[in-house]
């Protein structure tokens, strides 16, 4: 049977990325002497589950506030939509501009598909891969640029904005999934203004703002700029991952637009209630992580570099950094060295360049694996 596909669908091919054996150097775990992809140490630290313990024994002995659809708060903006702006920093955004999904994925699929024009999406790279990927798989097509020196790509971005027939929206990650790179505040509302006066959306993908202080989220600018949209999740730092709770912040005017096609009732409920109970009880969860990531972060770049590596820029309070080792192989030495590292071409759809001459890695904040690297990168 010839299934009615659209052609452009037929050729997407999901990024690989949540495939623990793709696109790292080492895949067995007995050759394996340090592992620079792992996130557990973040989870010793920040450790969630003591936080979720009072909400589960409430709910194990009356599960019945699970049971039904919540008819009168169908898009749960009155239950959850002040909690999440006053947390991060939206104080002026009306409640009914927050929309709320399992997890961000299906966020990104709804603007995809019923929001954007199948014109051109403008990537300030490196960028996480899902979004544009769906985009395509939809008719539209991905203009990804990048700077020389791999900073926030804001002139490239501007001059793409004048190149382009039909741009819809520029995407960019705050602060960035792959390097940790972040624009400033003054490259963003350059950037907006940029984008508004060609009527492109700015979309911005906060995934990994939950490791800054919850205040520099950008959504608070959405009550001003009526072409910026904000999406984000309780994944990251807050170590909610499975239990997949996000949420999509427009401006009055497109979310007027967006609560004609959102989905009601989503997350589920229990999501919902756990979301609810750790931005209640445990609003500062993520401030131990963030001071222990900044410390360690600061002193594996100084050992880095002192063993010859570069670092792309990159901002203090994130755990993830690039590196590569200027006319060297790394990914391969550090592959030899029993060093698990990610590859920079997880990245490759979306970033020009960005290939296995990169390593990603995330920063180890335990002491003994800080020393760990510092004896290893030594033998390169």
């Amino acid at each position: 049977m010839r299934y009615p596909i659209p052609e452009a669908a037929l050729s997407y091919i999901h990024t690989d990325y949540l495939d623990g054996s793709a696109n790292v150097n080492l895949t067995d775990p007995s050759r394996v002497r340090l592992d620079l992809t792992t996130v557990a140490d973040e989870r010793d630290l920040a450790d969630i589950r003591p936080i979720l313990a009072p909400l589960l024994e409430e709910l194990a002995r009356d599960p019945s506030s699970l049971v039904p659809y919540p008819m009168s708060d169908r898009f749960l903006q009155k239950r959850m939509g002040r909690l999440v702006l006053d947390t991060f920093g939206g104080g002026d955004v009306p409640e009914e501009c927050v929309f709320f999904g399992a997890g961000t994925y299906p966020l990104w699929k709804e603007l995809a598909a019923f929001l954007l024009r199948k014109g051109t999406l403008i990537g300030a790279a490196p960028l996480y891969p899902e979004f544009p990927g769906w985009f395509q798989a939809l008719g539209g097509k991905y203009r990804g640029v990048t700077a020389p020196d791999w900073s926030f790509p804001l002139e490239q971005v501007l001059e793409a904005l004048k190149e382009e027939e039909d741009p819809v929206a520029v995407l960019l990650d705050y602060p960035g999934n792959a390097s940790g790179m972040c624009p400033t505040g003054e490259e963003l509302e350059t950037l907006l203004e940029a984008a508004a006066g060609r009527n492109v959306l700015v979309v911005v993908d906060e995934a990994y703002a939950n490791f800054l202080e919850p205040r520099r989220s950008v959504i608070g600018a959405v009550a001003k700029r009526e072409n910026l949209v904000v999406i984000r999740s309780l994944s990251k730092a807050w170590d909610l991952r499975g239990i997949r709770f996000g949420f999509s912040v427009y401006p009055k005017a497109l979310a007027e637009r967006v609560r004609e096609i959102h989905s009601p009732f989503e997350p589920g409920t229990f999501a919902v209630a756990a979301a609810e109970h750790v931005l209640l009880s445990a609003p500062d969860f993520t401030a131990p992580l963030r001071e222990a990531v900044t410390a360690a972060k600061k002193k594996v770049m100084d050992l880095l570099r002192s063993h010859g590596v570069r670092i792309l820029p990159t901002i203090p309070e994130v755990p993830n950094l690039v590196m590569t080792l200027e006319g060297g192989d790394l990914f391969g030495r550090l592959r030899d060295l029993g060093v698990k590292v990610a590859s920079g071409s997880r990245f490759r759809t979306t970033t020009p360049g960005m290939d296995d001459r990169f390593c990603r890695i995330r920063v180890p904040l335990a002491p003994e694996r800080i020393q760990s690297l510092d004896q290893v990168f030594s033998a390169l």
